[in-house]
C-alpha cells in the first residue's frame, strides 16, 4: 500500500488497519515483518507506532524498495476457476485480470476468455451465489473467476493512480504490482517479457 500511495510514513498503525479493513493485529504483525525484513522502521511514541520508509535525509526510491522486497512477495492469487458466466448482480467488484489485463498494459493479444478478480472476503460472502455458474473446465468456460487474498480494490484510489490503468468495465483494472505477482513465473515467455515492460514502463 505504500508503494501504491507513495507514503513514505504512515503516522497511526490504528488508523491504518480501519483504512484497509484489516485488524489492528494484522497490521501490526506485517509492520513488525516489514522492520524484520529491513524494509521499514516502526517509531514509537507511548502507545502509537508509525511505520516508516527511507529516512530524514534520504526519501523512499520506490523501484528499489520494490526489487528489495519481490522475494519476500508471493502471488495473491487463492483460487481461479473458469464460469458460464459471473452472476450480473455480483459483477460490479470485480477488476480485471490476469493476461486479460496484462493485454491492457502491454502489447500482448487479448485471450479469448476474460479474467476477472475478487477479494476473498467479499467472495465468502457471495459464493452461494456462484453455485451453478461454475465450469466443470475451461474448455467451457466464457469467463475466469480469481479469488485473491486480499481486495484489489485497495489500489482503486487517486493516489495510486501510477500503478493502476483506466477500464471502463466491472470495478476497473488490477494493478501492475499486484498483476505482476499474479503472473510471475510463467513458462510462456511472452508472458515474461510483457511483464518485465510493464514494471519498467511505470514512472517511479
Amino acid at each position: 500500500m505504500a508503494a501504491e500511495q507513495r507514503v513514505g510514513r504512515f503516522d497511526n498503525a490504528q488508523a491504518l488497519a480501519q483504512k484497509i479493513n484489516y485488524s489492528a493485529m494484522t497490521v501490526g504483525r506485517a509492520m513488525g515483518e516489514l522492520e524484520v525484513a529491513g524494509l521499514a522502521r516502526i517509531a514509537r511514541s507511548g502507545k502509537t507506532k508509525a511505520l516508516i520508509f527511507g529516512t530524514e535525509n534520504e526519501p523512499v526510491q520506490w523501484r528499489t524498495l520494490w526489487e528489495r522486497a519481490l522475494p519476500l512477495l508471493r502471488s495473491p492469487v487463492r483460487r481461479a476457476f473458469p464460469l458460464y458466466e459471473c452472476p450480473s448482480h455480483l459483477t460490479a467488484p470485480a477488476r480485471l485480470g490476469g493476461i486479460s489485463a496484462l493485454a491492457r498494459y502491454s502489447m500482448l493479444n487479448d485471450p479469448k476468455i476474460e479474467t476477472w478478480v475478487v477479494g476473498s472476503e467479499w467472495y465468502r460472502g457471495n459464493a452461494v451465489a456462484f453455485e451453478g455458474a461454475e465450469a466443470p473446465g475451461p474448455d467451457w468456460g466464457n469467463e475466469s473467476l480469481e479469488i485473491w487474498s486480499y481486495d484489489p480494490g485497495l489500489s482503486g484510489t487517486s493516489e495510486s493512480s501510477w500503478i493502476r490503468g483506466e477500464y471502463a468495465a466491472r470495478g476497473g483494472i488490477v494493478d501492475r504490482l499486484s498483476l505482476y505477482l499474479a503472473l510471475r513465473g510463467s513458462n510462456d515467455e511472452r508472458v515474461e517479457q510483457a511483464l518485465e515492460k510493464m514494471i519498467g514502463d511505470i514512472t517511479w
